[in-house]
């Protein structure tokens, strides 16, 4: 399975982790929540651990791994952002249905160093049925469910930050599998009800700090 399929497979968890805390901690008791808290991370762990079970990364090592340097802007109209691709991204539109409410979510996904790197940007619409005004425990209950679900992933550093103006929490992990270990590197933002979550998958840190501070919104 390429970077591809672990990045998606990461992004669908945070569409369903996020709305699930708010849900949990505003409507249910303290046993109820640690009831349904531990529900969800066998979710987690069924979906994310599945797909890390079957990574079978090339033979190359995260430090032979280089990117084009070569990088041109993406822009999306429909979510008002842009940010250097190396390459040019396929964009991929989805619903998920989110406790019983649908939830659209579009993929901008480039894959690079023929599957062994990924580049990768999802919004997530949340309709406003969900309460996302606490942002800061709402981005690290999302990066630290990822992290801590994600089989062989150590979380190596996390911290808030502000991109484009809006709170925002970046984190790096290393996963090791099969023998080899690669890069996680993620940064997810809150716009009121809008996630956009950046991320790469085998990419270097210099890359991946190039990727997302090329992010910006256009309205």
């Amino acid at each position: 399975m390429d970077t591809y399929h672990i990045t998606q497979i990461v992004l669908n968890v945070l569409i369903v982790l996020i709305p699930a805390y708010y849900v949990v901690r505003k409507k249910s008791s303290k046993r109820t929540r640690k009831i349904a808290g531990a529900i969800l991370v066998l979710v987690i762990l069924a979906l994310v651990g599945e797909v890390f079970n079957h990574y079978n990364p090339s033979s190359q090592t995260n430090s032979s791994l280089t990117t084009s340097t070569s990088t041109r802007p993406y822009e999306s109209t429909q979510y008002g952002f842009s940010i250097d691709f190396p390459g040019i991204p396929t964009a991929t539109d989805s619903t998920s249905k989110v406790q019983g409410i649908s939830v659209p979510t579009t993929s901008y996904e480039l894959d690079n160093n023929n599957g062994n790197t990924d580049f990768y940007v999802t919004v997530v619409a949340y309709p406003s049925q969900f309460n996302m005004s606490d942002t800061k425990t709402t981005l690290e209950g999302a990066l630290n469910g990822e992290i801590e679900n994600i089989k062989g992933a150590t979380l190596v550093s996390s911290s808030y930050g502000t991109l484009e103006g809006y709170t925002s929490i970046t984190g790096h992990a290393t996963v090791s599998n099969n023998g080899q270990t690669f890069n996680l590197y993620i940064t997810i933002l809150l716009k009121s009800n809008t996630l956009y979550a950046i991320v790469t998958v085998g990419a270097t840190q210099s890359d991946f700090n190039n990727f997302a501070n090329s992010f910006q919104l256009t309205n």
